[in-house]
């Protein structure tokens, strides 16, 4: 699901791209792709053709328009929440959570001035009661 087969050789699945740098055709292409005004691999942290497979794949078998893959899950949490929250915004969390999750909400997120309320992750009452008129998220698990 959302690959065609590699158009230089032919191969039906994905070959793993393990460079970090990329070459650009010139200096006016580095310095578009580095602008964000074109398109294309600029270094394995930001693009790399095998992420970006793995990304159209979940996409069509989410029947999304995009995704996004991180390297764990807490770049995921913090990508997710900083297009939601701003500083002096509320979430709600259950509490039954991997521990440098906890952490992560109750202390580095407080950096960002997001504030957070933990409830028990099967007490649903306690969800609709810990909801304010600034929460912007309920982050639900376990």
């Amino acid at each position: 699901a959302g690959q065609e087969p590699d158009p230089t050789t032919g191969a039906r699945t994905c070959p793993i791209t393990m460079s970090t740098g990329f070459v650009f055709k010139d200096s006016d292409e580095a310095a578009k792709r580095f602008a964000l005004e074109a398109f294309g691999p600029i270094y394995t942290r930001i693009t790399n053709p095998t992420s970006d497979a793995v990304e159209a794949k979940i996409a069509a078998l989410e029947g999304g328009f995009a995704a996004v893959a991180t390297s764990c899950g807490h770049s995921a949490q913090l990508l997710a929440f900083s297009n939601i929250l701003q500083a002096g915004d509320h979430f709600v969390s259950t509490d039954k959570l991997y521990g440098g999750s906890v952490t992560q909400f109750g202390r580095q997120f407080k950096q960002f001035g997001w504030e957070v309320t933990f409830v028990g992750h099967d007490d649903f009452e306690g969800v609709e009661k810990a909801i304010k008129a600034n929460t912007k998220a309920v982050y639900l698990a376990g």
